[in-house]
């Protein structure tokens, strides 16, 4: 989390997942609170080995709220890449190059 207020952006990063790794990328959410249930959450984890997910549960999935349309993870242990760019309501996610998830609908939030 990030102390400044952002409107709409872009954040590329890269990540290693463990075995039974679970984590996730807070956006839209306010510093105090679990952002996975007062922000959005964009959940990472590992969708093989980690055992029975909801679909909203996966990779790529914006956690609570909207599936993923795919799963795109490397083996565990390689690195991964991800791209959240957030415009307005707009959430577009890719993984590795491959297109996850698009838009947010259901969700209501203020841009700063």
């Amino acid at each position: 989390m990030t102390e400044k207020e952002y409107g709409n952006f872009e954040l590329r990063l890269e990540y290693k997942m463990p075995l039974k790794g679970n984590s996730g990328v807070g956006i839209r959410s306010p510093l105090k609170g679990d952002p996975a249930y007062v922000g959005m959450e964009i959940q990472l984890i590992d969708d093989v080995n980690w055992g029975k997910l909801e679909k909203w549960q996966h990779t790529g999935s914006i956690y609570n709220v909207v599936p993923a349309k795919t799963i795109k993870n490397k083996e565990i242990g390689e690195w991964n890449s991800i791209k959240i760019v957030a415009k307005g309501r707009q959430i577009t996610i890719e993984q590795n190059g491959a297109f996850l998830r698009a838009g947010c609908p259901g969700v209501s939030w203020r841009a700063p």
